[in-house]
This record gives C-alpha cells, structure tokens and sequence, in this order.
C-alpha cells in the first residue's frame, strides 16, 4: 500500500478551487478502503480520470451552457440547422431535459436537468444516480446534489468507479493493466478527453512514483549460423514427379466464395438496415421530446388514449353488428 497525504492533491491541480479540494479532506482512509492505494497504477488512474471530468477539479456540475454553434459540433442529429440550436442555446435546463429526457431511467418532465452529470466522475441520469445510491447507501435520487457535497462526493466517484465496468473488466483491473484507453470507456462510456487523460496520467504518475507506460522493444532476430549447409538429398527421379498431377481447383471452392459473398451482403444490408432504424428512432425520440416540452406531457399518451378508443369502437361495431344480426335472424 502506498502512502498519500491530503496536501498531494493540491500539488496535482494547482488551479483547484478550495471548496473541491474540500473532498479530499478523507482521501487517505476513503480511498485505502476501496483498495485504490494498494499500487501507485490504481490512484494514479484513478485521479487522471478525476481531474478530466472535473476540469482539473474546478467543475464538478456539468456545464449546459452551450452556444448554438457548439450545439451542432455536440449533437449534430439533434441540432441540424440553426433554427433548432437557437431554440436551446444558452438554456441548461431546457437543454439537458431535451438530449437527457427519456433515457437513462430519465422518464418524469424535468428528470434531465435534475440528473444532469454532477460529482468528480460526472454521473448522469435518474437510473444511475439510483443504482449508485443504493450501492453507497446514499439518496443519491431524492437528493442528487449530495454528488457535490464535500461530505459524500469522494465516496459517490469510488462507488461509481467501482461499480463501472469495460469488457467485464473492473475499473481496478484496467487500472493494474494500465489500460487508459479501456478505463476512460468504462468511466465516459467513450474516448472522449482521451488526449487530456493521457497527460494527467504522466502528471500522476509523476507525483505517486508510478512507472510511465513503456512498449516493449523489438525482440532481436536469431543469428544465422555461417558453418556450411549439409550436402543436399539427391532429387526424386523425373518419371516420378510427373506421376502426381497438379492439384486441380476444387468446385467447392468456388461455391464457398459465393457463399462468403452472400454471408458478406446480409451482414452488410443487416447492418445498413440497423443504422436506418437508429436514425429513425432518434428523429422519432427527438420530436417526441420536442412536443413534451411544448405540451407539458408526454406525448405517448396521446397515442395510448388513441389505440385504447380505436380497441373501444371496434368493440361496439362488432356488437352493434352481432345485435343487427340478431334482430335480422329473429324476424326472418
């Protein structure tokens, strides 16, 4: 186990604000007991991931604030012209319930916002707020800003880092590895901030005495011996290489061929007709938000409460018919 002291993390983040540092008042003991001090590989990862998402721990509410332009570099589905970015830009609430609303166990009017990413590891969405609160023992869900009080925001990021996985890989495995790259999709769900990661990994490993990450040289070839080849096995006779014919291409072969060039083409349209449906479902998730914020409800309901009304006249057509019938029946 290595040894820290609560003063390391501000020589790390030179530009931090006091009421962040705040959160690492208990640094020795909180991140002893999730095992993060038991090699310098594990807290070294563990705060290059930390200082990306807080921003060098000055932030730790995600920021919303976006400019029209920025929207469109962001979410270009969701922002394809102007007209749509105006409408959101510089509006974090009205923002975050449209690109959060309905996802990520998001389903109540103002769930985005209200689980917008908060804490030193960005948490977002009422699913994980839950999840992770449950597995801290703190009501993450009634009270999401807890993710930023100094009292609980240090256990909130070890709960989330060890609650993540990539490839059925811990967060403290990936760490063992060095694997940065399969850290940071475990942590970010992505590659995003990939470069930034990287060198406050360096500046870690500076500071805990970790070793940099270092390829593995080119292994030297084998030298060739220089005493003489022994005398070579006089050749077979003539008349018995011409006895084996050379081998024909087998019909099989061909038809093999096909049937990858066909495996090819299915996989190919399965995969063209996937990403249609995605594009679909987006554009069909994006209006439906859209209206919810207009309407002040979701606007599935609307839909139920027409399938159930269409269920209800099909219904007393066909008793209204069978009544008819009855009376035709009776009469005759």
């Amino acid at each position: 186990m290595i040894a820290i002291q609560v003063d390391d993390f501000g020589k790390l983040a030179t530009t931090a604000k006091p009421e962040i540092l705040a959160f690492f008042a208990t640094a020795p003991q909180e991140l002893a007991a999730a095992g993060l001090l038991d090699n310098p590989l594990r807290l070294c990862h563990f705060m290059a991931q930390v200082m990306t998402e807080s921003a060098a721990l000055r932030s730790v509410s995600e920021n919303l604030n976006y400019s029209a332009d920025r929207l469109k570099a962001v979410w270009p589905s969701r922002f394809p012209n102007d007209e749509v970015a105006a409408e959101y830009a510089h509006n974090p609430e009205k923002l975050a319930n449209f690109v959060y609303g309905g996802r990520m166990g998001n389903a109540d009017p103002g769930d985005g916002y209200k689980f917008r990413g908060r804490g030193l590891l960005q948490i977002t969405g009422r699913e994980n707020y839950t999840k992770l609160g449950q597995l801290i023992g703190v009501s993450l869900a009634d009270n999401p800003d807890l993710a930023t009080d100094p009292s609980t925001a240090l256990k909130v990021a070890i709960g989330f880092w060890n609650n993540a996985r990539y490839q059925g890989k811990t967060c403290n495995q990936l760490a063992d590895a060095d694997d940065v790259v399969g850290l940071t999709h475990a942590i970010n769900g992505g590659t995003n901030g990939l470069e930034d990661r990287r060198k406050w990994l360096e500046k870690t490993k500076a500071l805990w005495g970790a070793a940099p990450s270092v390829a593995t040289p080119p292994v030297a070839p084998t030298p060739v011996p220089t005493s003489p080849s022994p005398p070579r096995q006089p050749e077979a006779a003539p008349q018995q290489q011409t006895q084996q014919p050379p081998a024909q291409p087998a019909p099989q072969q061909r038809g093999g061929t096909t049937f990858s060039a066909i495996i090819a083409f299915f996989t190919g349209a399965i995969a063209f007709i996937s990403a249609i449906f995605t594009e679909v479902h987006n554009w069909l998730h994006e209006q439906r938000m859209a209206l919810w914020q207009r309407i002040g409800f979701d606007p599935l309901w609307i839909v139920g409460a027409i399938f159930v009304l269409a269920i209800v006249w099909v219904i007393f057509v066909r008793v209204e018919h069978r009544g008819k019938v009855k009376k035709a029946a009776a009469g005759g």
